[in-house]
């Protein structure tokens, strides 16, 4: 015979999304479960499954008269020995100016005046001093009254929106809270969020509730110490829940894609298991993360490939991107600088979006980078947004580190890295881009290819980590950047060097002694006046440090041949500043390595797609003198 309702263990569970999966977890273990939601399906199906252990209720958990309906429904409220809130509302994807006001109390409503109460009636936010009187009104300790209006004005964004709070309510924590005490045992489990320990865009009201649901939490346990009952707050990071399928520009495809976040039942098992513990210990707050995500809001990490591939990209040109600010851009923009703002386009690279902010504090730097190149003449891209900003912010720091051991190249400072949306945010780099000369009148270059050839003496001595997931991430962009710049040059020259430089090729795609910068032309190199400026980091790789000395002095090649001067001074001269920045002797193996890739870099300035932008200023004659140089460089140095 199946245990009569009355036998029973009784747990009280709201919402149906999360909620669910404990209910079902707890109906297994063999409690009683009374679910408490808005609607109706997921009730009545626990309700077919396990029709003499589930209790279904239909209610608004921000409205009065749960415990009478339980009661209506024959559930003995002193059986109850375990309350699991869940049940949440969100409202993401929009700014807080674009929220409408429903929106707002629907969020501040479930979340917040579901778990506890705030006096109701028509007025702006202005948060007064509890008093006895309200207290004793309310039913609940001063502390949780003053918690819950300090939590409040601690989210000024979403306090400063909501017009209306609900009052004269009772509520899950209140009311619950009093059953179990006057049982004298039992355990409150509220489910908050790790929105409520950060900042971030399209998020202010849920983030605001939540960070007041978790000072909720914490006072109500203060309040009730020494009546035996136990108060946890489990607060999930990203989590599979049908919470945000309506929302603007939140698809569950796009939210986790290559990404693997936690589900309900981890949460269900962790409840269940907070609750089983002996009845001394309180698990006062639980943190939970899927292993892909390393921080809180701001810090997502896309799961990265495991190797990186090897083989060729097809070559099919991809749609290229629209150029445009887009308004988590602006809502990042205002969160991080003072108004008024001007934001405008700005030259950026291939993959990847710039906005100028120029604001009270100056003239700032928003970076988003994208899954398609700005050119169609690229294919599509072997690597997620995501995971270049990832490469971008590391590289970034360690190109940072590099500037204090050789300061007189200069790295513009990141504000802030907001990984959710693919975004980096930085001061101003100073001065006009080295290209500028390079392709102008060439004078008074040589200085500046000196300090970047001690600062990358510098960048390449470091260490970088963690190793395996930087290299997972930066592994395909640097197989796909190596097949575009080598492997699709092979045809340009002598069919007697193909297999030398295939094996080339895939020597250096195993290499990863070091970390190199991986796109230092003469546009993310700026200078004035002596000093020397290095940015963009999102095409960083593991590979060896000549790459990137190849990849500068390719442009010098270029420049030296356009006036008739051969460029072997300038090749040997960067050479042995090199070494001496590094500390080592002149290698001839790394020469060597050094002037394979010169070749190959400076043939693909001449016939790569972006050949227009490298060799487009140079005539027929002097294009057929950077070929005739290219390939004698490769004859002479592939063995």
């Amino acid at each position: 015979m199946p245990t009569q309702r009355n036998e029973r263990r009784w747990c009280l569970v709201t919402g149906a999304g999360i909620g669910r999966a404990v209910a079902e977890e707890l109906l297994a273990e063999g409690f009683g479960v009374a679910g408490v939601a808005r609607g109706t399906q997921a009730l009545a199906e626990l309700a077919a499954r396990w029709p003499h252990a589930f209790v279904s209720v239909v209610h608004d958990v921000g409205r009065a008269g749960l415990p009478t309906r339980l009661t209506d429904l024959g559930v003995s409220l002193d059986k109850i020995e375990l309350v699991v809130h869940s049940a949440g509302c969100a409202r993401q994807g929009l700014p807080l100016t674009h929220m409408r006001d429903r929106d707002i109390e629907e969020v501040i409503s479930t979340n917040v005046l579901g778990t506890t109460l705030v006096s109701r009636h028509r007025s702006s936010v202005g948060l007064r001093w509890p008093s006895k009187r309200i207290a004793a009104l309310h039913r609940l300790p001063i502390r949780s009254v003053w918690a819950a209006r300090c939590a409040l004005r601690c989210a000024p964004m979403a306090a400063r929106s909501l017009r209306h709070l609900t009052g004269d309510e009772t509520l899950v924590v209140r009311d619950f809270a009093g059953v179990l005490v006057r049982r004298g045992a039992g355990t409150i489990v509220v489910l908050g969020s790790v929105a409520a320990q950060d900042a971030a865009p399209l998020m202010a009201a849920y983030a605001a509730s939540r960070a007041c649901v978790q000072q909720l939490v914490h006072c109500v346990r203060s309040d009730l110490h020494g009546s035996g009952v136990r108060v946890t707050c489990v607060q999930p990071g990203t989590t599979r829940t049908g919470l945000l399928d309506d929302q603007p520009g939140l698809s569950a495809d796009g939210r986790f894609a290559g990404f693997t976040p936690l589900e309900a039942a981890d949460l269900a098992k962790t409840i269940c298991w907070i609750h089983q513990q002996p009845a001394h210990v309180n698990v006062q707050e639980m943190t939970l993360f899927p292993v892909a995500q390393s921080l809180y809001v701001r810090g997502v990490h896309r799961r990265a490939p495991e190797t990186c591939a090897l083989t060729a990209v097809p070559w099919k040109k991809a749609k290229p991107m629209t150029l445009m600010i887009d308004h988590e851009m602006e809502a990042v923009a205002r969160q991080l600088w003072p108004s008024p703002q001007r934001l405008q386009l700005a030259t950026g690279g291939l993959f990847n979006r710039v906005v100028q902010v120029q604001s009270p504090v100056g003239t700032t730097y928003l970076k988003r980078f994208t899954d398609a190149a700005s050119s169609g003449d690229f294919p599509p891209l072997p690597t997620s947004a995501s995971q270049r900003c990832l490469v971008a912010s590391n590289w970034h720091e360690l190109a940072l580190r590099a500037s204090a051991r050789e300061p007189r190249a200069a790295v513009p400072s990141l504000v802030a890295v907001q990984t959710a949306l693919d975004l980096v945010a930085m001061e101003e780099a100073q001065g006009e881009p080295l290209y500028d000369a390079l392709v102008g009148d060439g004078l008074g270059v040589g200085a500046t290819l000196q300090t970047v050839t001690a600062w990358l003496g510098a960048l390449h001595s470091l260490p970088l980590e963690p190793r395996p997931l930087l290299w997972a991430a930066s592994g395909p962009f640097k197989a796909f950047k190596i097949d575009l710049q080598y492997t699709r040059m092979l045809p340009e020259i002598p069919q007697a060097l193909h297999a030398a430089g295939e094996r080339f090729v895939a020597d250096y795609l195993q290499r990863s002694e070091e970390p190199v910068h991986g796109d230092l032309n003469s546009r993310n190199i700026l200078s004035a006046e002596g000093a020397v400026s290095v940015i963009d980091f999102e095409q960083g790789h593991f590979g060896e440090g000549v790459y990137d000395l190849a990849y500068l002095l390719s442009e010098y090649v270029i420049r030296d041949l356009r006036f008739g001067v051969g460029p072997e001074a300038t090749i040997t001269a960067a050479w042995e500043g090199y070494c001496q920045a590094r500390d080592r002797d002149a290698n001839a193996e790394t020469w060597r390595r050094l002037r394979l890739h010169l070749g190959f870099q400076t043939l693909y300035r001449l016939v790569g797609p972006s050949r227009k932008v490298w060799t487009g200023h140079l005539d027929d004659v002097m294009k057929d003198a950077v070929r005739r140089w290219s390939t004698a460089e490769l004859s002479a140095w592939l063995q």
